[in-house]
C-alpha cells in the first residue's frame, strides 16, 4: 500500500496518509472484488472500477488472493464505525489498534451518550451552518460533538495507548493530534479523499 509519511519531531506520532486509490489497489492485489473494495473504502463500485481499470492492469486479472494488510483491515473497521456518527457535516470513525494487534477501541464523532445528536435532533450549532457559513476544517469552537479520535482514546485501556496505532477516516484536527501525542500513540493512519472524477 502506498503511503506518504510526514517527518515527526521526537515524541510525536508518525502520521501516515493512506490514499483511497492506493488502498483500493492493495485490496485488488489481495484478490478482493470491485464490489467488496467499494464497500470497504466507501465509494461507488463504478468509481473503483474506473480508477483501477485505468491503472494499466486488466480489471479481469485475478491476482492471488491473500489477507489484507493491518492498515487495510483496520481502516475498513474505522469506515464501518463511521456509519454510527450522528453529524450532519461529516461521519468520522476511528479505531485504536493496540500493539498486540488483537484488541482495539472504536470511536465515532457525536454528542455524549444520551444527548440528542446533531443529525437526529439538530442539536449542534456548527451542524446548522452551511459550508459557505462555516468552512470545513475551520475552528471547531462551535462544534458540540466529541471527535472520533477522542472517543476512541477515551474508551481505550490507558496502559494500551503507548505504542498503539490510531486509524481514522479523516485527517485529525490539531486538538486531536495534541491528544494523540499526549497519550503516546505512536502512529496515526488516516484516509485521504479520492480525487474527483469530475474535472470541474
Amino acid at each position: 500500500m502506498q503511503q506518504s509519511k510526514t517527518r515527526r519531531p521526537p515524541g510525536r506520532p508518525t502520521v501516515v496518509s493512506v490514499g483511497i486509490l492506493a488502498e483500493a489497489k492493495a485490496l485488488r492485489a489481495e484478490g478482493w472484488s470491485y464490489t467488496d473494495i467499494a464497500e470497504a473504502v466507501g465509494v461507488s463500485r463504478a468509481t473503483i472500477h474506473r480508477h483501477l481499470s485505468s491503472s494499466g492492469k486488466s480489471p479481469e486479472q485475478s491476482p492471488t488472493p491473500g489477507r489484507p494488510s493491518w492498515d487495510c483491515w483496520a481502516m475498513g473497521i474505522a469506515q464501518a464505525v463511521a456509519t454510527r456518527a450522528d453529524c450532519t457535516r461529516a461521519q468520522v470513525g476511528a479505531v485504536v489498534l493496540y500493539a498486540n494487534k488483537r484488541d482495539m477501541s472504536p470511536g465515532y464523532n457525536g454528542l455524549p451518550a444520551g444527548v440528542p445528536g446533531c443529525a437526529t435532533a439538530g442539536n449542534c450549532p456548527r451542524g446548522r451552518l452551511s459550508v459557505e457559513d462555516c468552512a470545513r476544517d475551520s475552528d471547531y469552537a462551535n462544534c458540540a460533538a466529541s471527535h472520533a479520535e477522542r472517543n476512541a482514546i477515551e474508551r481505550a485501556e490507558p496502559k494500551e495507548l503507548p505504542g498503539s496505532t490510531l486509524y481514522v477516516t479523516r485527517k485529525p484536527c490539531p486538538a486531536c493530534l495534541t491528544l494523540i501525542e499526549a497519550v503516546g500513540i505512536r502512529r496515526v493512519v488516516y484516509r485521504e479523499e479520492i480525487p474527483s472524477a469530475d474535472p470541474r
